[in-house]
């Protein structure tokens, strides 16, 4: 993993609770695969390839991409998601490291 999402995963990992080694694994409890597709997202946000942004984070890019196709799901239900606690921190947190 490069330095970035080294640093994104720990900021993914400060704003759920979970380990960064949870966040890395493959374990598939929630919210870890969201976390994982959160990461993937910020990291083809930021300019990398699909590919590169799955690579990353130990998913295939076809995961990666329904990942976000579910993220984006999430965020316009109006259930409650757990998700959308843990994505709104993680974007505060990043908005605050780069003031």
């Amino acid at each position: 993993m490069t330095p970035e999402t080294i640093r994104l995963v720990k900021l993914i990992s400060q704003a759920s609770g979970e380990t960064v080694r949870a966040i890395t694994g493959r374990e598939r409890r929630r919210p870890l695969p969201a976390l994982r597709w959160m990461v993937g997202r910020e990291l083809m946000q930021r300019g990398y390839s699909g590919n590169y942004a799955a690579r990353e984070m130990g998913l295939d890019h076809n995961t990666l991409r329904h990942g976000i196709e579910q993220l984006k799901v999430m965020a316009l239900d109006v259930n409650w998601h757990p998700e959308q606690m843990i994505a709104a921190e993680f974007y505060r947190l990043l908005d605050s490291e780069t003031v």
